[in-house]
């Protein structure tokens, strides 16, 4: 962690982004009022909490391969506090001008993670070892390597955690996590596969839950389509947020004494984020994720005026990663125009070595998705060349069709059409049925309604 940011009054630790806006609320949500906090999503980086005409903005401070930082899709800088100072007289992609720090309250220190202290612990431990350092020697190294050193320790530390069991087998582990005390959130994670693949075993009532944890080509984990994180601390700390009551409880491995691992944070029942089910905060009605009568385009307006492309300074990005693909990162961003604000989608395009044909691919899909304009496609709005070439489209507020699919029959939707959706939405690439076995079902289907 950079010490400069650590001494800030307005540095907040490792507190949630829902911690944040509590504070911001605190300070009374003046317009340009904000903190920083420490990411829970990217190793070594950092989240800008802002407030603006009563609202929260979140966006996240990335520590970049060269050891600069930047907002994702942003100009790179030295340390996030010269971050903050060149966001303090431009803009330039947030939601306005950060004008005030609400510093923490008397008395309170940065909050320390579970993982901050056995970090420093392990990265001696690791250039003592490796490299025979002792005294000012092993100080120095730690200082000019501490990038990479604690890349490194973030990335093999769960291999020490009581909770990691290595490459146990589901039957395994679905019996280790029912002997004894049979406590709800009671969990082990178990590594799948030597890529990089793990499963979290959750114990809940009886039955042991298995969620499976992918690592993508960038070495980013995350349950699928979930949000994704640099290390599987990072995930566990967010666990909470996704999956039913789970506890700070872990099996010891055979031969291990039985230990316990920080709190993780308490949640919901529901296992699905995009369950459309009617909340205190949500109308009854049963949507589809890209229910026709929830979308209306942002040059509805005929005072708004149409066009390709989107001026930078009305694009604001937003903290959370919605996904990633081989082109690039979707961010969630706020696309602020003459008389509104819209909420949209953002993908931006991933071209470290500037490859020309890599931006021609992706212009070539704008120009298609931008002849496109039907209610069950997500719809283009415009592109953005900034620092980097970004797509802006309509944002499916509910979520993936496949997470829909999971657990409902769409209204109205025959059981062998709702079949052949599931279908073409499994996670097997190689169970997909290809276009030659779904076009004459569409087309057989087609005929027998038709002949009705």
């Amino acid at each position: 962690m950079d010490d400069r940011v650590n001494s800030l009054p307005f540095f907040y630790g490792n507190i949630t982004r829902e911690d944040a806006e509590d504070y911001l609320r605190q300070g009374g949500m003046g317009d340009g009022m904000y903190l920083i906090r420490q990411s829970r999503s990217y190793l070594g980086g950092y989240a800008l909490s802002v407030a603006y005409r009563r609202e929260c903005y979140h966006y996240t401070i990335e520590r970049e391969h060269n050891g600069t930082y930047a907002i994702i899709g942003g100009k790179s800088h030295r340390s996030p506090v010269d971050v903050i100072d060149y966001h303090s007289q431009k803009c330039e992609g947030l939601v306005c001008l950060l004008k005030m720090p609400y510093n923490r309250p008397k008395g309170m220190q940065p909050k320390v993670g579970p993982f901050e202290d056995l970090k420093e612990k392990l990265i001696r431990e690791y250039v003592k070892k490796t490299w025979n350092l002792q005294g000012a020697a092993l100080e120095q190294a730690i200082i000019s390597q501490r990038p990479q050193l604690e890349k490194l320790v973030a990335t093999t530390a769960h291999e020490k955690m009581p909770w990691f069991h290595h490459t146990i087998t589901r039957e395994d582990s679905e019996s280790r996590l029912q002997m004894g005390s049979r406590t709800n959130g009671k969990f082990l994670i178990r590594q799948r596969d030597l890529n990089g693949s793990y499963a979290l075993c959750l114990l809940h009532g009886s039955q042991v839950m298995h969620y499976r944890i992918d690592k993508d080509k960038a070495g980013k984990l995350s349950i699928p389509d979930g949000k994704k994180f640099d290390t599987l601390w990072q995930l566990l700390e967010a666990a909470g947020g996704m999956l039913s009551r789970l506890k700070s409880y872990s099996i010891p491995i055979p031969g291990r004494k039985k230990g316990r691992v920080n709190s993780l944070s308490k949640t919901t029942d529901n296992l699905n984020p995009y369950d459309t089910r009617a909340s205190n905060n949500m109308v009854s009605k049963e949507c589809m994720p890209m229910d026709t009568e929830v979308y209306e385009s942002p040059y509805a307006d005929p005072d708004e005026l149409r066009t390709s492309t989107v001026d930078r300074k009305q694009l604001f990005l937003e903290d959370g990663e919605l996904g990633s693909g081989n082109f690039g990162t979707v961010m969630r961003g706020m696309y602020k125009m003459r008389k509104t604000e819209k909420p949209v989608a953002v993908k931006i395009l991933k071209n470290d070595d500037n490859n020309p044909a890599v931006k021609e691919e992706m212009l070539r899909e704008a120009n298609v998705m931008q002849q496109l304009d039907n209610p069950y496609i997500v719809r283009m709005i415009g592109i953005c060349e900034a620092e980097s070439l970004m797509l802006v489209m309509e944002l499916a507020e509910l979520g993936p069709l496949h997470k829909y699919l999971q657990r409902h029959n769409p209204p109205n939707c025959p059981p062998e059409m709702y079949d052949l959706m599931k279908k073409c939405w499994t996670y097997k690439a190689d169970e997909r049925p290809g276009f030659a076995v779904v076009e004459p079902r569409l087309r057989d289907y087609y005929y027998d309604i038709s002949s009705q």
